[in-house]
């Protein structure tokens, strides 16, 4: 389990007893300094602190509620003044330009319906946890819905419809609503709400029933996507010894092979060059020359979905068709394609 998922899930219990019946105090304070460590790892992790403050006025805790909003505001200051200090006053521009994530209209309003899909074929865990969560939640007594845990969860189901509503977002953004649907299950059964079960039990099987009939899905083993990773680093070795970069879709491949990644995250490339064009016409120049000795995809740029998705969603405009127009294939190890250079008379004689 990632920090921030630690982070929320502390910060909430910190804030628990002031819902129980007990002498206990909430710890306001450990609380507010782990929402603002969740915060400082992702931003979107705003839903525990949100939904904590929301709980506190439901149960008519409004001075714990003010001073819980007082500390944690406090420290989200301090985690972003420390940041843009460190980044030599890179970040928050870097974050105004990368806050829409390159979306529109379209992708926002089928975002519920991207999560699906993106859940049966890339996460069928959560995508149990969340059915049997959502189940739940339409199942709980009137009133129940305000409970913290019941809160927490939707905040973060409605943080994870936007981030889904993002062009090249995936399953790995699931693991906050998962972690907190596990906690609002665990707490339901515990309280023996069989409608809950019910509820969850009858939408779990139908999931499945589709899942198997509608969906079948064949990956690889283990031990065949391993094989393929290796075999991925291992060009990047030979690359990097002959003196060439090479270009990888997934910055793990270089990490892997012992080398420094050319590029660190292609989908933010895409959103700075959008608004700094100059950005993108060095590695275009370098595309058009051949510099790269070899250049590592997981996404098939002559398809023409490959192709939308590499110009639309992680390297840019013209990148397929620099790409194609002066590398070819050279090899495929399961999703790791390998283009290398042509070899042009002009680029021998240099």
């Amino acid at each position: 389990m990632a920090w921030r998922q630690l982070s929320n899930i502390w910060g909430l219990a910190c804030c628990a007893p002031a819902f129980a019946d007990t002498s206990r105090r909430p710890s306001l304070l450990s609380a507010s300094i782990l929402f603002s460590l969740a915060f400082a790892t992702k931003v979107t992790t705003v839903f525990g602190f949100a939904a904590a403050v929301a709980a506190l006025y439901f149960a008519k805790e409004p001075r714990l509620a003010r001073r819980l909003v007082l500390f944690t505001v406090a420290g989200m200051v301090i985690v972003l003044v420390a940041t843009q200090l460190t980044s030599g006053n890179r970040a928050l521009q870097i974050m105004t330009i990368c806050a829409h994530g390159g979306t529109n209209r379209l992708f926002l309003v089928t975002a519920p319906l991207r999560l699906f899909q993106t859940a049966v074929l890339r996460d069928c865990q959560s995508l149990v946890l969340l059915v049997l969560s959502i189940s739940g939640l339409l199942a709980i007594r009137p009133g129940q819905w305000r409970d913290l845990g019941a809160l927490s969860l939707i905040a973060s189901l409605c943080v994870l419809g936007v981030i889904m509503g993002s062009p090249g977002t995936d399953y790995n953004h699931f693991i906050d609503a998962a972690v907190l649907a596990l906690v609002f299950i665990a707490v339901q059964v515990a309280r023996k709400q069989m409608r809950m079960v019910t509820a969850s039990a009858v939408a779990v099987s139908a999931i499945g029933i589709m899942l198997g009939l509608t969906f079948p899905h064949h990956a690889g083993s283990l031990e065949e996507l391993y094989r393929d990773r290796d075999a991925a680093v291992q060009v990047v070795r030979e690359g990097s010894s002959a003196g060439g970069p090479v270009l990888c879709q997934s910055p793990l491949i270089p990490i892997l092979a012992g080398t420094r990644p050319y590029m660190l995250d292609p989908f933010m490339f895409r959103l700075i060059s959008r608004s700094l064009p100059g950005a993108a016409e060095q590695m275009r120049e370098q595309l058009e020359e051949g510099y790269f000795s070899a250049v590592v995809l997981e996404t098939d740029p002559i398809t023409r979905a490959g192709r939308r998705k590499l110009e639309n969603i992680t390297l840019g405009k013209r990148f397929a068709r620099l790409l194609l127009g002066n590398y070819r294939e050279s090899e495929r190890y399961g999703r790791y394609i390998i283009f290398r250079p042509e070899q042009h008379p002009a680029r021998e004689a240099r």
